[in-house]
């Protein structure tokens, strides 16, 4: 870890993504979507493109640090989990950055599945997780007129977590949410626990 970041230059950027168009797509499309497959169309394919064509358009983003070159590669190769609680069909080591969304807390064994992502990451690599804040402001004054985080969160969440939950889980990540958070998102690390409704967990192989 200590060498990661002698060596590479980190930083962490967020970016707002206007997702009107994609939405007017996805709702003209979506029922004949299910009725031809049997399943939905969710946002996730829009995603998965766009970060394709992206790392097309800017290939120095999909490259890695040599000893003294930057290695850019010439394939992309994006996988997409679906069932995490049963392991990832993987070989160690296989990728520079694993990005994981708003999926642990819908888990069963958060543990075992964030085992599992770091075998998948190369030492080196980055590990970027995010999971809502149950027991941030907001959510504490709801609990004192009954709107627990298991009542206002989506019925499938298993896992309602607090800073210090995510600290077990990451003993040495980096833990930054956002304050103020509804028109200027400013990244916060102080108070994170108390001010920010979302962890954004970063971790260095």
């Amino acid at each position: 870890m200590v060498m990661s970041k002698a060596t590479s230059p980190h930083a962490f950027s967020v970016v707002e993504v206007d997702f009107a168009n994609v939405d007017v797509v996805r709702l003209k499309v979506k029922d004949d979507w299910k009725a031809t497959h049997g399943f939905s169309l969710t946002y996730l394919p829009f995603i998965a493109r766009a970060i394709i064509d992206g790392l097309r358009e800017f290939p120095h983003l999909n490259a890695s640090v040599g000893d003294t070159d930057l290695i850019v590669h010439n394939y992309i190769d994006l996988g997409i989990a679906v069932d995490l609680d049963h392991g990832l069909p993987l070989p160690d080591a296989t990728f520079d950055l694993v990005w994981c969304s708003e999926v642990i807390e819908h888990l069963r064994d958060p543990a075992a599945t964030v085992a599992e992502l770091r075998r998948v990451t190369r030492p080196g690599g980055l590990l970027v997780l995010t999971t809502p804040n149950s027991w941030f402001w907001l959510a504490r004054l709801g609990c004192l007129v009954g709107l627990t985080p298991q009542r206002c969160q989506n019925a499938d969440h298993k896992h309602f977590f607090a800073r210090r939950d995510v600290r077990q889980l990451f003993p040495n990540a980096a833990i930054a949410g956002y304050f103020p958070y509804a028109l200027i998102k400013r990244r916060i690390e102080r108070l994170v626990g108390v001010l920010s409704p979302t962890f954004v967990i970063v971790e260095t192989r």
